[in-house]
């Protein structure tokens, strides 16, 4: 596990995945890392995710590929930092099914299809 699963305990809803090249990883002065970024991951760009953002399930947020992101309501500061970023975050009121099964948008979707993928 290439991850600190003592601040989630999946992938899913440690990193972010922003857009081709741009995650959110956690700011936790170590991005949550237990070692050393892995390889495919090393020239892309990290956002910094507030830590409590990142406990009500940020990560777990979906994208639709054209800087729309659907993501809990309660996240407000990395809704900011995405705003400052160019991106369009959509708040959803989704912390009744985070608190109750620890599942996020992402993992509560069905396929997505974007237009231009």
């Amino acid at each position: 596990m290439w991850f600190d699963s003592n601040l989630t305990y999946h992938q899913d809803c440690f990193m972010m995945n922003i857009e081709e090249g741009v995650i959110g990883l956690p700011d936790d002065g170590k991005n949550g890392m237990w070692g050393k970024l892995p390889d495919f991951l090393k020239d892309y760009e990290i956002i910094p995710l507030p830590l409590e953002d990142i406990a009500r399930g940020v990560a777990n947020s979906s994208t639709l590929g054209d800087g729309r992101i659907f993501m809990d309501s309660s996240c407000t500061k990395t809704m900011d930092i995405l705003e400052k970023r160019g991106y369009e975050p959509i708040p959803i009121n989704y912390q009744n099914c985070w608190k109750t099964f620890h599942s996020g948008l992402d993992c509560s979707d069905a396929n997505i299809w974007r237009e231009n993928d």
